[in-house]
């Protein structure tokens, strides 16, 4: 019944770009969007068009963003979640075309992974590759510190925690150039 309301956001979000002069046309895509929202029966979509409606008419607030990344939680995770993180962290753009692929050494959990960057994504397996570029041997705890952002890894490299072996360049490419930190709080409904 609603569906116009993401036609008129697109649309309305087009015309305020061409015309930064002209009076504001989120008028009607506000009031689409809250239309959208008092009919909504799951509690989240009508979340999602509220929050639309409150970005179309106050911005996105700054506020002070929370740290997700607990010593605990990351602790807690497993290394196929650990290295599932490190994926959402890369920046597939600045990654373009590389490839490159490292194989982690884990003593204290007596396990090896193969990380494969390849197509602006980061994949993971369990077991050593056969012909990798780099061979990390680090223990899961100071990995943890990579992702807490605590203890870069040039400088547990440096420091002698990490070891690496083979092309540094690839560690690089792989985990220390092509990480971003998102911002927490971002437009919903405008570009």
């Amino acid at each position: 019944m609603y569906e116009p309301a993401s036609t008129a956001t697109s649309t309305s979000t087009v015309t305020a770009n061409a015309n930064p002069g002209a009076k504001s046309p989120f008028c009607s895509t506000r009031s689409a969007i809250r239309a959208a929202a008092s009919v909504s029966v799951p509690g989240p979509w009508r979340n999602f068009y509220l929050s639309g409606a409150v970005e179309l008419r106050k911005g996105v607030k700054d506020l002070p963003t929370p740290n997700t990344a607990i010593p605990d939680s990351v602790r807690a995770m497993g290394m196929t979640l650990f290295f599932d993180n490190l994926g959402m962290r890369l920046n597939g753009a600045n990654a373009g075309d590389r490839c490159s692929t490292i194989v982690c050494v884990l003593p204290d959990l007596d396990e090896t992974w193969t990380v494969t960057l390849g197509h602006g994504t980061l994949s993971h397996r369990k077991g050593a590759d056969s012909n990798p570029e780099a061979t990390l041997t680090i223990k899961r705890s100071d990995l943890g510190q990579v992702i807490l952002g605590s203890k870069p890894l040039t400088e547990q490299l440096k420091g002698g925690q990490a070891r690496i072996e083979g092309d540094v360049k690839a560690l690089h490419d792989l985990i220390i150039d092509r990480l971003d930190n998102f911002e927490f709080w971002f437009d919903i409904v405008t570009p």
